[in-house]
């Protein structure tokens, strides 16, 4: 029967205005809303679309004169991205995974299945690894020995998780996601200096594992190799975007976020709070400070500092980078200048 937009105001931190006992079923654009819609109208280019719209009830900024839409209701909120979150969180459909673990599941005896977990079908969970109470595990994941996974874990179909990797609490991990994998490391048996022969490539096994702190979300088809010796970290409250790889030995803190593409190289560390771009490359063993931010396609071939915006290829702080491009777009007229300067020396030698 869908929620009051009185109840949502007060779930989501916002003032409701109008009439606050009218109810609503979803999430929608203006231009799509229908009249049982909360239209998402806190941008002002939005706005608008309003007056044509089905809607009869809208989110928007804090200020706005909701009464000009022909709306019988608004919630208003001062950080609209943040009241989205929560509202999305309220209209999320039904867990699609069932309840119980699934008879085709392959579990080991000496797994450890706490209270109230769901495992689909065809999950294998190898011997001695625990899964915390009020975690899901979809269809067709693969656990292997000795893993420990926290509570209220929400792993999807296709996941694979390697041997000893510890992962914290709430943990969610996308489709087709790889955890453990082995690192990238070989060394040439030739003591020749530049020696390349394929066929003489010495794997360097990976010893170490993968630990995960609480509240980390990975995307869907990301790679994360275990250490060499050490093991690979990423910091509780890191979210990762699809596709990212991360790669042997690397560190990354706290509450960072990864964007889609973006591959970090072995043993590079990354402080608490940095924010990377899409398919933003970081070279190995390099040190990557606090907040910092790192503008996508940019690649990061030295150490950054706390508190630095990076950006271009290879990466150099932005205001420098900007600079660079703006004399960069002045290069035409003055390749046109050089032209002009080279006819008339020319003359002036002739005569």
């Amino acid at each position: 029967m869908g929620i009051s937009v009185g109840e949502l105001a007060a779930a989501i931190g916002g003032n409701a205005e109008g009439d606050s006992e009218l109810r609503v079923h979803g999430l929608a654009e203006p231009e799509i809303a229908g009249p049982f819609d909360l239209a998402l109208a806190y941008d002002s280019k939005f706005r608008s679309l309003l007056a044509d719209s089905m809607a009869q009830a809208a989110l928007l900024r804090i200020g706005a004169s909701w009464r000009e839409y022909g709306i019988k209701s608004a919630i208003l909120v001062r950080r609209p991205r943040h009241a989205l979150a929560l509202a999305s969180t309220i209209f999320s459909p039904p867990s699609e995974f069932e309840p119980g673990i699934h008879p085709s599941a392959i579990i080991s005896p000496t797994a450890r299945i706490g209270a109230g977990c769901r495992i689909g079908p065809f999950t294998v969970v190898q011997p001695g690894t625990s899964i915390g109470a009020g975690s899901i595990v979809g269809s067709s994941v693969s656990i292997g020995c000795n893993v420990r996974i926290g509570e209220r874990a929400v792993i999807y179909p296709g996941v694979r998780i390697g041997r000893n990797v510890v992962i914290g609490h709430r943990f969610i991990a996308h489709a087709n996601s790889v955890f453990g994998s082995d690192g990238f490391a070989f060394e040439t048996d030739n003591e020749k200096s530049g020696e390349t022969t394929a066929s003489r490539r010495q794997k360097i096994n990976s010893l170490g594992s993968v630990l995960i702190g609480d509240d980390v979300e990975v995307g869907a088809n990301c790679a994360i190799d275990r250490g060499t010796i050490s093991n690979t970290v990423i910091g509780s409250g890191t979210k990762l975007d699809n596709l990212v790889h991360v790669a042997h030995n690397v560190r990354i803190g706290e509450d960072c976020i990864v964007c889609g593409q973006v591959g970090i190289a072995g043993s590079a560390k990354v402080g608490d709070r940095a924010v990377f771009g899409g398919q933003v490359g970081i070279a190995d063993n390099i040190s990557i400070g606090n907040d910092v931010a790192a503008a996508g396609a940019s690649a990061v071939y030295r150490d950054v500092r706390d508190n630095t915006q990076v950006m271009g290829f290879p990466a150099t702080e932005l205001s420098k980078n900007m600079a660079q491009y703006r004399h960069v777009s002045k290069l035409p007229k003055l390749a046109e200048r050089v032209r002009n300067l080279e006819r008339w020396l020319a003359k002036l030698q002739k005569n």
